[in-house]
């Protein structure tokens, strides 16, 4: 039923879209690339439907794992709730770059267990093929990690009251936890 829905095109959109058509070859018009960059400062959400790396690797990495669409949509799945689990919704921006990318550690480093528990374990691998999955398993591991901790770091610093230090004469006064900003 759903599928059976027209949505009106709005002469704007129509206008993106046929910009977007015109700049969407090798050579475009100088005046049309103008054009584009002044959409994208007008709406700058409009970036992330094609200039979003981020998400870009994410939707690649996923799509290289094997098997039925109810795997790839529960992986899918997973991310969304990895990412609300993680605070998403209430983060900074800041934060939600780091979640992202927290997000995309942990999928890559959750591929490279289970090809290692495959190709360990099927008895087909030498053992330099394996000392090689080793280490790309401990690079994701690592990645994963840091990643991790990035995140937690700057949500310990974001959290933290501003210590102010004041210098009278030869005597010094800290004062931390007084947020001093407000009036």
């Amino acid at each position: 039923m759903a599928d059976n829905v027209v949505h009106e095109v709005t002469a704007p959109t129509r206008e993106a879209y046929e910009l977007l058509q015109r700049t969407n070859k090798t050579n475009p018009d100088k005046a049309d690339v103008a054009a584009l960059r002044t959409m994208l400062a007008k709406v700058p959400e409009l970036w992330r439907q094609a200039g979003d790396l981020q998400e870009r690797a994410y939707t690649v990495t996923a799509e290289t794992i094997q098997g039925t669409p109810f795997v790839r949509e529960s992986i899918k799945a997973g991310r969304v709730a990895l990412r609300r689990e993680l605070g998403y919704d209430g983060a900074t921006e800041l934060e939600r770059l780091l979640i992202d990318h927290v997000v995309l550690c942990w999928l890559r480093q959750q591929m490279m267990e289970l090809r290692y528990v495959q190709t360990t374990h099927d008895g087909t691998r030498t053992l330099k093929q394996s000392e090689y999955d080793e280490r790309r398993m401990t690079a994701t591991q690592g990645r994963y990690l840091r990643a991790l901790e990035t995140l937690a770091r700057v949500r310990r610093l974001l959290r933290m009251p501003p210590v102010v230090q004041v210098n009278v004469g030869a005597q010094q006064v800290n004062m931390a936890g007084m947020d001093v900003r407000k009036p």
